[in-house]
């Protein structure tokens, strides 16, 4: 039965279900209080959200987003977890290594080479994060922008007489769906003034010049937070390094292991 659940959609979408369950006893306590079903199921989302959410505020190891999971199915998320851009934030990349240790071997390497708590970045290679078996979450620990920096997460894969790692980096997960969630709630307010502000200058035969700027402003908010915070690929200035060069050249040290994929 445990193996079962381990396997089951429950399991895979653990936050989601945690958000369901937390969110369908609030909406039952606030009915029996008295609330409409309406204003019951809007209070059991929001409060459910907000309590499911709040630990991942301080998780400072997030899981990355990945493309198995069922929102970067959807046909434009599909396709912007497989656009490389710097202005992308949802970007994925996938790795393929290989090492030439067995599996066990290479997570017990990989659990003695990650810097433990407190995580202060003071070893060449400032990688915090935890090994379970055959599974990983990773990232990269300096003493600035930790916030939204991309995380990785994989699996050692038995291939003998060695082992493939599949490594993939991105965004943190819940911190991309949430700016996801606020970029349209930002969208739609936007398109809101900028239909205010047309209608006003329409009316008293004012020039656009705000209207250019509400657009402007918000095109520019966008493409700064994305471009600085949440992609995996850096701001295209000089040399620049991605996370996920920054990656492979950390199993290479501590695996051997060299790449064989790359998308």
């Amino acid at each position: 039965m445990r193996r079962a659940f381990e396997h089951s959609p429950l399991a895979r979408h653990a936050v989601l279900t945690a958000w369901a369950v937390i969110g369908a006893v609030v909406a039952v306590i606030a009915i029996v209080r008295g609330q409409s079903v309406v204003g019951a199921l809007g209070i059991g989302a929001a409060l459910g959200g907000l309590i499911v959410l709040v630990p991942f505020v301080f998780d400072p190891i997030p899981f990355p987003l990945s493309r198995a999971q069922w929102p970067m199915r959807l046909p434009i998320l599909r396709l912007l977890a497989r656009r490389r851009h710097w202005a992308n934030p949802f970007y994925v990349e996938l790795m393929t290594l290989h090492s030439a240790w067995r599996p066990d071997y290479c997570a017990q390497q990989l659990s003695a080479a990650l810097i433990k708590f407190p995580w202060l970045p003071v070893q060449s290679q400032s990688f915090a994060g935890w090994t379970r078996a055959d599974r990983f979450v990773l990232k990269r620990i300096t003493w600035w922008h930790n916030g939204m920096r991309p995380t990785a997460a994989g699996r050692f894969e038995d291939v003998p007489p060695g082992t493939n790692v599949v490594v993939w980096v991105a965004a943190p997960a819940v911190g991309a769906y949430f700016f996801l969630l606020l970029l349209i709630v930002v969208a739609l307010l936007l398109l809101l003034a900028v239909y205010a502000v047309a209608r006003r200058a329409l009316e008293a035969g004012d020039s656009p010049t705000t209207l250019a700027l509400v657009v402007l402003a918000g095109i520019l908010m966008t493409v700064v937070v994305t471009g600085l915070f949440a992609s995996p690929i850096p701001f295209p200035l000089g040399q620049a390094t991605t996370e996920g060069d920054r990656y492979i050249k950390f199993f290479d040290d501590v695996l051997g292991a060299s790449v064989i994929a790359r998308e």
